[in-house]
């Protein structure tokens, strides 16, 4: 039985696989596209057999589009035609519709001489591709975006990396905009305190991005070379180390020299990592229901009194105590709906500013000196220095309390200050400093 299929394509490369006899109902083997990832069976042998037709260049050269079997006189392109019973189970192409592909093409099967239906366009590509998803993307650290970047003068949006690639699978984006040699694209930074920092800026990169001198507060920080051979969503580029200090900051990044058209700057996030070390003497105790519903509300005796000494009667009857931790990352064990406590000192040689960097699994409320001064109760990994707030030390002895609240599995913080002169000095309880 003649069983052609015939297709109309305006010129596009594209294959189909075929005329596979169908195997026994249990030994079926996947097909489509979960064939594709069925890496398990690579290398197993089947014992039907199977082609596969597909246009491709004379010459053996990377131009196959437009080549077929033959074309029709009413314009259809053949592509596969071929006897016997069997099944069409994948027919792919690398075209584009409205570029290789008109968008007008379709698929026509004939099965022994019928006429087909009539078939609908074929879907745009975003629509057909699979997705790639994407990690979450890099955040602002250690500093603010103050407003939206700006790129030859004119505010930039935000737009998905989906916006990018139809096939990235992420919600969240970049601040991308088109430019010559010179324009650049502006960043205000707002940072809670000094510090050394490390510099780490993310941007996105591909074919029509351009190489990037970097600048912060008007110095000059090198190059970034976001042009990449594919579409990169994002990619990171440290400087330093540099002292900064608490307050704004701007970031340009300006297209450079020799750029030639038009090219596009992205910019994804700003990270600083500060040098100063965490804060590592602490009293700790828990554990306290902290239910979903109001929990992180409730005020326990210990937000009240810190006595290192005495004993706090829990929601059950039962008794907890403080217990000494020493290390730069409070590991608070694991629980669920649940709240606990850390207090240390700080010394400082006068009253000032200082930035403080937190990393916070899940919900956090600082106190300094019994005053609040930071409160986020949010789910979040104990990625350091993820958030951060502005703490005002006077002289001498400050007290930093923290209730750490948990949603699930385990937890824990870590809070440093900065220091870039090593003045400050971290205690459980106040002694006497020479």
């Amino acid at each position: 039985m003649r069983r052609p299929m015939l297709c109309a394509w305006a010129a596009a490369g594209i294959a189909a696989a075929g005329c596979a006899a169908a195997p026994a109902a249990a030994e079926r083997p996947p097909i489509g596209f979960e064939a594709l990832c069925a890496f398990d069976a690579l290398p197993r042998l089947a014992d039907w057999p199977a082609c596969q037709d597909s246009s491709y260049h004379r010459d053996d050269i990377n131009a196959d589009a437009g080549n077929f079997l033959r074309v029709e006189p009413n314009g259809d392109q053949v592509l596969v035609d071929t006897d016997g019973p069997g099944i069409v189970y994948r027919v792919w192409s690398t075209g584009v519709v409205g570029m290789q592909m008109s968008k007008e093409c379709r698929l026509r099967f004939h099965f022994d001489g019928e006429e087909p239906a009539a078939q609908e366009p074929l879907p745009a590509c975003a629509e057909r591709l699979p997705k790639t998803a994407l990690p979450a993307a890099p955040a602002f650290m250690c500093c603010e975006l103050e407003g939206a970047p700006a790129l030859g003068g004119a505010p930039l949006e935000k737009r998905e990396f989906s916006a990018l690639n139809p096939r990235f699978d992420s919600r969240d984006g970049l601040w991308r905009g088109r430019g010559r040699a010179g324009d650049a694209l502006v960043a205000k930074l707002a940072l809670p305190g000094e510090d050394d920092f490390a510099v780490q800026v993310f941007t996105a990169g591909g074919p029509t991005f351009a190489a990037l001198d970097a600048a912060l507060d008007g110095a000059p920080l090198g190059r970034i070379d976001a042009r990449r051979p594919g579409l990169t969503p994002w990619f990171m580029t440290e400087f330093g180390p540099l002292r900064l200090a608490g307050g704004m900051h701007e970031l340009r990044l300006a297209i450079a020299e020799g750029s030639g058209e038009e090219r596009d700057a992205g910019l994804v996030a700003v990270q600083l990592k500060p040098r100063s070390p965490f804060l590592q003497a602490w009293w700790v105790i828990g554990n306290w229901p902290c239910p979903q519903d109001g929990g992180w509300a409730i005020v326990n005796e210990v937000e009240r009194t810190q006595d290192v000494r005495a004993a706090y009667k829990l929601a059950d009857g039962s008794e907890t105590r403080w217990r000494a931790f020493d290390g730069p990352h409070v590991d608070l064990g694991g629980a669920g709906w649940a709240a606990a406590y850390g207090l240390t000192y700080v010394w400082s040689p006068d009253e000032r500013s200082v930035g403080c960097c937190i990393a916070k699994d899940d919900g956090m409320r600082i106190w300094l000196n019994d005053r609040v001064v930071f409160d986020r109760n949010t789910w979040s990994h104990a990625w350091h220095d993820q958030f951060s707030c502005t703490m005002s030390l006077a002289k001498g002895w400050n007290k930093v309390l923290v209730k750490c609240a948990n949603w699930s599995g385990s937890w824990g913080f870590a809070l440093r200050l900065g220091d870039p002169d090593g003045v400050l000095r971290c205690a459980r309880e106040p002694i006497e400093q020479q």
